[in-house]
């Protein structure tokens, strides 16, 4: 089988796409074609060597955690599961066309969810469910999330929800206007002090970023409230004695994962994919993982998929039919009508998924890109702002699943929020609906 091997710790060039013996499922085992495996930070990391003292590689190697595909035969003892079933799982050495994986860590795809989507969830809205769970919140109840723009935020944020509580949604304050897309109650800035000095009592925080603002949160929390976290427990915890902390470690669950699987496919929940690449481009999915502004302990990270086999996925072509155009190139790098103009402005760019175009947001005074969808039928955007990966249907006013488009993905990092540079009034903030 072709795969994506590791021959020693090192940067994005230590993956080397080449032959690899085929693995053989024993007792308890399956072996699964792979259809697309995503790239999470535990891949990067392991390829790196950071985790060598608990998670080692044994050279040559393979990585990769999550996966989806189709099942080519069964080992002994499996009764669950037969040539055929299209599942998804939390395994390892998933960097490959064939994977071994436990049959008791396996869950079958939701029908009508694609193989190449499915592969983006595993690890990702597993955590997030068990992060929020372990805060133990009650419907009612007050828990801030946060990282929450992040995959593993977004789905805590989801899974809060649908437990009734009341969710705040913790995020950097550039990306407070692309975050209301998670679905959250409130939002607030968490590098902004004063934001956080005027946060309610809280019961719980669940936790994907820690640090000095983990340090900050803690202290909003109820007695007897809960603070778990996916990265670390805040420093300074034990002068917060009445709080309980919990440190979160996801494993897999069959129900969880179809549950929140579930959710995406109905449009409950989205997770988006920054990029599909094929699975010889694992070296460049890292290079782009890893440039996409991740630090050691953030969940908030852009999520990529690799494929096995060049073919154009179930969810490419349904998008296609329903006003998505990969091929389609950006219009330019600001708002058509708003640089056509002597005085206009905008504060966040949209991009037509369809044919380009490049609007202001709705935030922005002229709403040029919700103007462009009602007067052409192009009814779905994509965030044209850089480190953002989502897209909405204008129609259906809800977050859907998109593909991805042709570059460039966003303006240029050093382009001025608000813009274009010099026509920005000094009171802009006072005109933003």
């Amino acid at each position: 089988m072709k795969a994506i091997v590791v021959h020693q710790y090192g940067g994005p060039e230590a993956l080397k796409f080449e032959e690899f013996p085929d693995p053989v499922p024993g007792r308890g085992e399956v072996l699964v074609r792979v259809a697309a495996a995503s790239v999470n930070p535990i891949d990067y990391k392991r390829r790196a060597g950071l985790t060598k003292d608990f998670y080692p590689l044994k050279f040559p190697g393979l990585i990769g955690v999550d996966m989806a595909g189709t099942i080519v035969t069964v080992g002994p003892g499996v009764e669950s599961f037969s040539a055929g079933n299209r599942v998804f799982a939390m395994a390892d050495n998933t960097y490959a066309e064939l994977c071994v994986v436990k049959a008791d860590a396996l869950a079958d795809i939701p029908e009508g969810l694609d193989l190449s989507d499915a592969a983006a969830l595993p690890l990702v809205t597993t955590t997030g469910n068990q992060l929020l769970s372990a805060t133990e919140i009650k419907a009612g109840q007050v828990v801030l999330v946060v990282g929450a723009a992040g995959n593993v935020g977004r789905s805590a944020v989801f899974t809060a929800k649908s437990r009734g509580a009341t969710v705040i949604a913790g995020v950097l304050k550039r990306q407070i206007n692309g975050a209301k897309s998670v679905g959250a109650d409130e939002y607030v800035a968490t590098d902004d002090d004063g934001a956080i000095a005027n946060l309610p009592l809280l019961d719980a925080v669940a936790d994907t970023v820690g640090g000095g603002t983990a340090e900050k949160l803690i202290a909003k929390v109820k007695p007897g409230g809960v603070y778990s976290s996916v990265v670390e427990t805040p420093r300074n915890a034990a002068e917060h004695p009445s709080v309980r902390v919990v440190f979160v470690s996801s494993k897999f669950d069959r129900s969880t994962l179809e549950f929140m699987a579930e959710a995406v496919r109905d449009g409950k929940l989205v997770i988006p994919i920054s990029r599909k690449l094929p699975l010889r481009e694992a070296a460049e999915a890292h290079a782009a993982a890893e440039k996409g502004g991740i630090s050691a302990n953030s969940y908030s990270y852009p999520k990529l998929c690799l494929w096995t086999r060049m073919h154009k996925s179930e969810s490419q072509m349904k998008n296609n039919r329903r006003g998505i155009n990969p091929s389609s190139r950006p219009s330019g790098e600001g708002c058509v009508e708003c640089l056509a103009s002597r005085s206009g402005w905008w504060f966040h760019l949209r991009r037509c998924a369809e044919c380009g175009h490049i609007g202001c947001c709705d935030s922005s005074p002229n709403q040029h890109a919700s103007k462009h969808a009602e007067t052409t039928g192009h009814a779905v955007i994509a965030s044209f702002e850089p480190n953002e990966d989502w897209f909405f249907n204008y129609r259906t006013q809800r977050m859907t699943n998109g593909v991805e488009l042709s570059p460039p993905h966003s303006h240029r990092e050093d382009q001025p929020v608000p813009g274009p540079a010099g026509r920005v009034p000094a009171d802009w903030e006072s005109q933003l609906h």
